[in-house]
């Protein structure tokens, strides 16, 4: 299968040593970045999730939304941008989250009711 010159960019980028260093992969870990399949059969159901979450802050249900720092199709900012939507309070500050010692992404979580909190997480 041929690749495009942005999937040959992308995998060179995540594949450089520097690269690999500043997002604190550790040496061994990872042999080689491989790019997410995207030749999956599939359709997309909802394009606009805000309602749906919108409901839930109405009801008595917690909500949990994670992402990747590296996912390309959906940009943190935007997922950021449509939890402010939703005028929920700050509960707990944006701040780092740790496996072992290492950062392994950020979250923040908001007050949606009395004891319902909305919960986002980025993955590194």
């Amino acid at each position: 299968m041929e690749k495009s010159y942005y999937h040959i960019l992308i995998d060179t980028w995540a594949n450089d040593e520097n690269v690999r260093k500043a997002l604190q992969v550790r040496e061994g870990s990872k042999e080689e970045f491989l790019r997410c399949n995207k030749t999956l059969a599939y359709t997309t159901a909802n394009l606009n999730v805000v309602e749906y979450y919108r409901n839930l802050t109405n009801a008595n249900l917690e909500a949990l939304v994670y992402g990747s720092d590296l996912d390309m199709d959906i940009p943190q900012l935007g997922t950021k941008y449509w939890i402010n939507s939703l005028n929920m309070s700050i509960h707990d500050k944006w701040r780092a989250w740790f496996v072992e010692g290492q950062v392994a992404g950020y979250t923040e979580i908001y007050k949606m009711k009395e004891d319902h909190y909305f919960t986002y997480v980025t993955v590194k």
